[in-house]
Protein backbone atom coordinates (compact mmCIF):
# COMPACT_ATOMS: atom_id res chain seq x y z
CA UNK A 1 0.00 0.00 0.00
CA UNK A 2 1.34 3.42 -0.94
CA UNK A 3 2.06 5.91 1.81
CA UNK A 4 -0.57 8.65 1.85
CA UNK A 5 0.54 11.79 3.65
CA UNK A 6 -1.86 14.34 5.12
CA UNK A 7 -4.92 12.27 4.21
CA UNK A 8 -6.21 11.40 7.65
CA UNK A 9 -5.18 11.47 11.29
CA UNK A 10 -4.74 8.00 12.88
CA UNK A 11 -6.27 9.22 16.15
CA UNK A 12 -9.04 11.62 15.05
CA UNK A 13 -9.51 14.83 17.02
CA UNK A 14 -12.50 17.18 17.10
CA UNK A 15 -12.97 19.64 14.27
CA UNK A 16 -10.75 22.32 15.77
CA UNK A 17 -12.20 25.31 13.92
CA UNK A 18 -15.84 24.43 14.59
CA UNK A 19 -15.16 23.37 18.18
CA UNK A 20 -13.23 26.56 18.96
CA UNK A 21 -16.32 28.59 18.01
CA UNK A 22 -18.05 27.11 21.09
CA UNK A 23 -16.91 29.57 23.76
CA UNK A 24 -17.46 27.25 26.73
CA UNK A 25 -15.62 24.38 25.05
CA UNK A 26 -12.73 26.61 23.96
CA UNK A 27 -12.31 27.93 27.51
CA UNK A 28 -12.47 24.43 29.00
CA UNK A 29 -9.90 23.21 26.46
CA UNK A 30 -7.46 25.99 27.38
CA UNK A 31 -7.93 25.31 31.10
CA UNK A 32 -7.32 21.61 30.47
CA UNK A 33 -4.07 22.29 28.61
CA UNK A 34 -2.51 24.79 31.02
CA UNK A 35 -3.69 23.08 34.21
CA UNK A 36 -2.22 19.70 33.34
CA UNK A 37 0.87 21.31 31.83
CA UNK A 38 1.47 23.05 35.18
CA UNK A 39 0.89 19.79 37.09
CA UNK A 40 3.31 17.82 34.93
CA UNK A 41 5.83 20.66 35.21
CA UNK A 42 5.65 20.37 39.01
CA UNK A 43 6.19 16.61 38.66
CA UNK A 44 9.23 17.32 36.46
CA UNK A 45 10.75 19.72 38.99
CA UNK A 46 10.07 17.33 41.88
CA UNK A 47 11.63 14.34 40.12
CA UNK A 48 14.63 16.48 39.13
CA UNK A 49 15.16 17.65 42.72
CA UNK A 50 14.92 14.06 43.97
CA UNK A 51 17.59 12.99 41.48
CA UNK A 52 19.91 15.71 42.78
CA UNK A 53 19.21 15.10 46.48
CA UNK A 54 19.44 11.34 46.88
CA UNK A 55 18.97 10.24 50.49
CA UNK A 56 18.14 7.16 52.53
CA UNK A 57 15.09 5.60 50.89
CA UNK A 58 13.57 2.14 50.75
CA UNK A 59 14.70 1.29 47.22
CA UNK A 60 18.24 0.68 46.06
CA UNK A 61 20.14 3.48 44.36
CA UNK A 62 19.86 2.21 40.78
CA UNK A 63 16.10 1.67 41.12
CA UNK A 64 15.72 5.11 42.70
CA UNK A 65 17.49 6.90 39.86
CA UNK A 66 15.81 4.83 37.12
CA UNK A 67 12.27 5.43 38.44
CA UNK A 68 12.81 9.15 39.02
CA UNK A 69 14.43 9.39 35.58
CA UNK A 70 11.32 7.90 33.97
CA UNK A 71 9.06 10.25 35.93
CA UNK A 72 11.25 13.20 34.95
CA UNK A 73 11.04 12.26 31.27
CA UNK A 74 7.27 11.72 31.54
CA UNK A 75 6.85 15.18 33.03
CA UNK A 76 8.99 16.77 30.31
CA UNK A 77 7.20 15.19 27.33
CA UNK A 78 3.73 15.82 28.75
CA UNK A 79 4.51 19.45 29.63
CA UNK A 80 6.01 20.17 26.20
CA UNK A 81 3.13 18.45 24.43
CA UNK A 82 0.43 20.40 26.28
CA UNK A 83 2.17 23.76 25.85
CA UNK A 84 3.71 23.58 22.37
CA UNK A 85 1.11 21.70 20.33
CA UNK A 86 -1.71 20.29 22.48
CA UNK A 87 -3.33 17.36 20.68
CA UNK A 88 -2.03 18.62 17.31
CA UNK A 89 -4.30 21.66 17.42
CA UNK A 90 -1.67 24.35 16.78
CA UNK A 91 -1.87 24.27 12.98
CA UNK A 92 -5.66 24.27 12.73
CA UNK A 93 -6.07 27.02 15.33
CA UNK A 94 -3.10 29.05 13.99
CA UNK A 95 -1.54 29.00 17.44
CA UNK A 96 1.71 30.51 16.15
CA UNK A 97 0.31 32.48 13.21
CA UNK A 98 -0.63 31.57 9.66
CA UNK A 99 2.99 31.23 8.53
CA UNK A 100 4.10 28.67 11.14
CA UNK A 101 3.49 24.96 10.56
CA UNK A 102 4.05 22.43 13.33
CA UNK A 103 5.28 19.03 12.16
CA UNK A 104 2.96 16.26 13.42
CA UNK A 105 5.87 13.90 14.04
CA UNK A 106 7.12 16.02 16.96
CA UNK A 107 3.73 16.22 18.65
CA UNK A 108 3.03 12.51 18.26
CA UNK A 109 6.40 11.54 19.67
CA UNK A 110 5.92 13.85 22.66
CA UNK A 111 2.50 12.36 23.30
CA UNK A 112 3.32 8.71 22.57
CA UNK A 113 6.49 8.50 24.67
CA UNK A 114 4.50 9.24 27.81
CA UNK A 115 2.92 5.78 27.83
CA UNK A 116 6.12 3.68 27.99
CA UNK A 117 7.47 6.09 30.62
CA UNK A 118 4.43 5.39 32.78
CA UNK A 119 4.52 1.60 32.43
CA UNK A 120 8.32 1.48 32.73
CA UNK A 121 8.31 3.45 35.99
CA UNK A 122 5.70 1.12 37.45
CA UNK A 123 7.49 -2.03 36.29
CA UNK A 124 10.68 -0.74 37.95
CA UNK A 125 8.79 -0.10 41.19
CA UNK A 126 7.37 -3.62 40.90
CA UNK A 127 10.91 -4.99 40.57
CA UNK A 128 12.30 -2.78 43.34
CA UNK A 129 9.66 -3.85 45.87
CA UNK A 130 10.25 -7.55 45.22
CA UNK A 131 13.98 -6.96 45.54
CA UNK A 132 13.39 -5.17 48.85
CA UNK A 133 10.86 -7.55 50.42
CA UNK A 134 12.56 -10.75 49.24
CA UNK A 135 9.46 -12.87 49.70
CA UNK A 136 9.10 -15.65 47.14
CA UNK A 137 5.55 -15.41 45.83
CA UNK A 138 6.24 -16.00 42.13
CA UNK A 139 8.96 -17.61 40.08
CA UNK A 140 12.19 -15.54 40.11
CA UNK A 141 12.28 -15.76 36.31
CA UNK A 142 9.17 -13.57 36.06
CA UNK A 143 10.65 -10.54 37.83
CA UNK A 144 14.22 -10.80 36.58
CA UNK A 145 15.72 -7.38 35.68
CA UNK A 146 16.66 -8.62 32.20
CA UNK A 147 13.04 -9.52 31.40
CA UNK A 148 11.68 -6.18 32.63
CA UNK A 149 14.35 -4.17 30.79
CA UNK A 150 13.72 -6.10 27.57
CA UNK A 151 9.97 -5.36 27.72
CA UNK A 152 10.67 -1.68 28.45
CA UNK A 153 12.98 -1.43 25.43
CA UNK A 154 10.43 -3.21 23.21
CA UNK A 155 7.68 -0.83 24.35
CA UNK A 156 9.75 2.28 23.59
CA UNK A 157 10.74 0.83 20.21
CA UNK A 158 7.14 0.07 19.23
CA UNK A 159 6.03 3.58 20.20
CA UNK A 160 8.85 5.23 18.23
CA UNK A 161 8.21 3.15 15.11
CA UNK A 162 4.42 3.56 15.29
CA UNK A 163 4.44 7.32 15.91
CA UNK A 164 7.05 8.10 13.26
CA UNK A 165 5.34 5.91 10.66
CA UNK A 166 1.82 7.23 11.33
CA UNK A 167 3.12 10.82 11.25
CA UNK A 168 4.64 10.23 7.81
CA UNK A 169 1.90 7.93 6.50
CA UNK A 170 -1.55 8.82 7.78
CA UNK A 171 -3.06 5.54 6.57
CA UNK A 172 -0.80 3.29 8.70
CA UNK A 173 -3.47 2.66 11.31
CA UNK A 174 -2.52 -0.91 12.12
CA UNK A 175 0.74 0.22 13.71
CA UNK A 176 -1.27 2.42 16.04
CA UNK A 177 -3.49 -0.53 16.91
CA UNK A 178 -0.39 -2.63 17.67
CA UNK A 179 1.05 0.14 19.83
CA UNK A 180 -2.11 0.62 21.87
CA UNK A 181 -2.67 -3.12 22.13
CA UNK A 182 0.82 -3.55 23.58
CA UNK A 183 0.10 -0.85 26.17
CA UNK A 184 -3.20 -2.53 27.08
CA UNK A 185 -1.79 -6.08 27.31
CA UNK A 186 1.38 -5.10 29.18
CA UNK A 187 -0.59 -2.82 31.49
CA UNK A 188 -3.09 -5.55 32.37
CA UNK A 189 -0.34 -8.11 33.00
CA UNK A 190 1.73 -5.70 35.10
CA UNK A 191 -1.10 -4.33 37.23
CA UNK A 192 -2.79 -7.69 37.74
CA UNK A 193 0.50 -9.38 38.64
CA UNK A 194 1.27 -6.72 41.20
CA UNK A 195 -2.19 -6.90 42.77
CA UNK A 196 -1.90 -10.69 43.11
CA UNK A 197 1.68 -10.64 44.38
CA UNK A 198 1.03 -7.69 46.67
CA UNK A 199 -1.87 -9.56 48.26
CA UNK A 200 0.31 -12.64 48.75
CA UNK A 201 3.08 -10.59 50.36
CA UNK A 202 0.65 -8.87 52.74
CA UNK A 203 -0.86 -12.26 53.65
CA UNK A 204 2.62 -13.73 54.20
CA UNK A 205 3.75 -10.85 56.41
CA UNK A 206 0.48 -10.96 58.32
CA UNK A 207 1.09 -14.61 59.22
CA UNK A 208 4.64 -13.79 60.26
CA UNK A 209 3.38 -10.91 62.37
CA UNK A 210 1.15 -13.27 64.35
CA UNK A 211 4.11 -15.59 64.92
CA UNK A 212 6.25 -12.70 66.17
CA UNK A 213 3.51 -11.63 68.58
CA UNK A 214 3.46 -15.17 69.98
CA UNK A 215 7.23 -15.09 70.45
CA UNK A 216 6.96 -11.73 72.18
CA UNK A 217 4.37 -13.14 74.58
CA UNK A 218 6.71 -16.05 75.30
CA UNK A 219 9.54 -13.66 76.14
CA UNK A 220 7.25 -11.87 78.62
CA UNK A 221 6.51 -15.18 80.32
CA UNK A 222 10.23 -15.97 80.66
CA UNK A 223 10.90 -12.53 82.12
CA UNK A 224 8.30 -13.20 84.81
CA UNK A 225 10.20 -16.37 85.73
CA UNK A 226 13.44 -14.38 86.10
CA UNK A 227 14.07 -15.13 89.79
CA UNK A 228 13.61 -18.87 89.45
CA UNK A 229 15.97 -18.97 86.47
CA UNK A 230 18.68 -17.10 88.38
CA UNK A 231 18.45 -19.41 91.39
CA UNK A 232 18.72 -22.67 89.46
CA UNK A 233 21.94 -22.42 87.41
CA UNK A 234 24.18 -20.38 85.21
CA UNK A 235 22.11 -21.56 82.24
CA UNK A 236 19.29 -19.58 83.69
CA UNK A 237 21.46 -16.48 83.43
CA UNK A 238 22.18 -17.27 79.83
CA UNK A 239 18.51 -17.73 79.08
CA UNK A 240 17.61 -14.53 80.90
CA UNK A 241 20.31 -12.55 79.11
CA UNK A 242 19.29 -13.78 75.68
CA UNK A 243 15.57 -13.42 76.23
CA UNK A 244 15.61 -9.96 77.81
CA UNK A 245 18.10 -8.51 75.34
CA UNK A 246 16.48 -9.84 72.17
CA UNK A 247 13.68 -7.62 70.92
CA UNK A 248 10.76 -9.36 69.26
CA UNK A 249 9.01 -6.98 66.89
CA UNK A 250 5.27 -6.99 67.43
CA UNK A 251 4.54 -6.12 63.81
CA UNK A 252 6.25 -6.08 60.45
CA UNK A 253 8.01 -2.85 59.37
CA UNK A 254 5.43 -0.16 58.66
CA UNK A 255 7.47 1.06 55.68
CA UNK A 256 6.93 -2.21 53.79
CA UNK A 257 3.20 -2.25 54.53
CA UNK A 258 2.87 1.39 53.53
CA UNK A 259 4.79 0.97 50.28
CA UNK A 260 2.82 -2.12 49.29
CA UNK A 261 -0.55 -0.53 49.95
CA UNK A 262 0.33 2.70 48.14
CA UNK A 263 1.63 0.79 45.14
CA UNK A 264 -1.55 -1.29 45.05
CA UNK A 265 -3.32 2.05 44.54
CA UNK A 266 -0.95 2.70 41.63
CA UNK A 267 -1.89 -0.66 40.10
CA UNK A 268 -5.60 0.20 40.35
CA UNK A 269 -4.98 3.58 38.69
CA UNK A 270 -3.03 1.75 35.98
CA UNK A 271 -5.98 -0.56 35.32
CA UNK A 272 -8.24 2.49 34.95
CA UNK A 273 -5.81 3.91 32.37
CA UNK A 274 -5.91 0.60 30.51
CA UNK A 275 -9.73 0.64 30.48
CA UNK A 276 -9.72 4.21 29.15
CA UNK A 277 -7.25 3.18 26.47
CA UNK A 278 -9.55 0.34 25.41
CA UNK A 279 -12.39 2.83 25.20
CA UNK A 280 -10.30 5.13 23.00
CA UNK A 281 -9.30 2.28 20.71
CA UNK A 282 -12.81 0.98 20.06
CA UNK A 283 -14.96 3.90 21.20
CA UNK A 284 -14.22 7.59 20.95
CA UNK A 285 -11.31 7.32 18.50
CA UNK A 286 -12.51 4.27 16.63
CA UNK A 287 -9.23 3.92 14.77
CA UNK A 288 -10.67 1.06 12.71
CA UNK A 289 -13.71 3.14 11.74
CA UNK A 290 -13.90 5.48 8.71
CA UNK A 291 -12.47 9.01 9.13
CA UNK A 292 -14.65 11.07 11.44
CA UNK A 293 -14.61 13.91 13.99
CA UNK A 294 -15.37 12.87 17.58
CA UNK A 295 -17.85 14.82 19.64
CA UNK A 296 -15.81 17.71 21.14
CA UNK A 297 -17.24 17.51 24.66
CA UNK A 298 -17.02 13.72 24.86
CA UNK A 299 -13.44 13.91 23.55
CA UNK A 300 -12.46 16.58 26.11
CA UNK A 301 -14.00 14.65 29.01
CA UNK A 302 -12.11 11.53 27.94
CA UNK A 303 -8.78 13.38 27.65
CA UNK A 304 -9.31 15.09 31.02
CA UNK A 305 -10.02 11.77 32.71
CA UNK A 306 -6.99 10.12 31.12
CA UNK A 307 -4.65 12.99 32.06
CA UNK A 308 -6.04 12.96 35.61
CA UNK A 309 -5.50 9.23 36.22
CA UNK A 310 -2.18 9.34 34.39
CA UNK A 311 -0.99 12.21 36.59
CA UNK A 312 -2.36 10.52 39.73
CA UNK A 313 -0.46 7.35 38.90
CA UNK A 314 2.77 9.33 38.40
CA UNK A 315 2.29 11.26 41.67
CA UNK A 316 1.67 8.07 43.67
CA UNK A 317 4.78 6.46 42.13
CA UNK A 318 6.84 9.56 42.97
CA UNK A 319 5.61 9.43 46.57
CA UNK A 320 6.28 5.68 46.80
CA UNK A 321 9.83 6.10 45.53
CA UNK A 322 10.84 9.22 47.42
CA UNK A 323 8.55 9.27 50.44
CA UNK A 324 9.41 5.84 51.89
CA UNK A 325 12.26 6.41 54.28
CA UNK A 326 14.58 3.55 55.03
CA UNK A 327 14.59 2.16 58.55
CA UNK A 328 17.33 -0.24 59.50
CA UNK A 329 16.17 -3.00 61.82
CA UNK A 330 18.35 -4.19 64.65
CA UNK A 331 20.54 -7.04 63.56
CA UNK A 332 20.62 -10.38 65.28
CA UNK A 333 24.35 -9.98 65.86
CA UNK A 334 23.80 -7.01 68.15
CA UNK A 335 21.24 -9.02 70.11
CA UNK A 336 23.61 -11.92 70.69
CA UNK A 337 26.40 -9.46 71.55
CA UNK A 338 24.16 -7.92 74.22
CA UNK A 339 23.36 -11.39 75.50
CA UNK A 340 27.05 -12.22 75.77
CA UNK A 341 27.69 -8.99 77.66
CA UNK A 342 24.92 -9.86 80.07
CA UNK A 343 26.44 -13.29 80.66
CA UNK A 344 29.88 -11.77 81.36
CA UNK A 345 28.39 -9.33 83.83
CA UNK A 346 26.61 -12.12 85.68
CA UNK A 347 29.85 -14.10 86.00
CA UNK A 348 31.60 -11.10 87.48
Amino acid sequence: MACETETEVPEPNPHWVNSSLITAWSTAFQIHNYFFAACFLILTVYAGICLLTYGKVLFKKHFYFAINGMLLFLGIVRTCFLIIDPYESANALHRYGNETYMLPIGSRLLFGLGYPCLTSAFSLIFLAIFNCVRVKVVSPKIHRPVVIIAIVVIHFTIVLVADITTALCGNAKMLLVVCQSFFIIWGVILCTAYLVCGYRILAFTSRNSKTLVTLSASSTYFNIQEQSLQKKSISGKVSKAIITSTSFPKSIPKTVHKTLRITILTALLGLICVILNCYSLFGIYGVLAPPHFPDPWLWLIYQTMFRFFELSMAVVMAYTTNGSKKKRPKSSRSSFKTAADGLSASKA
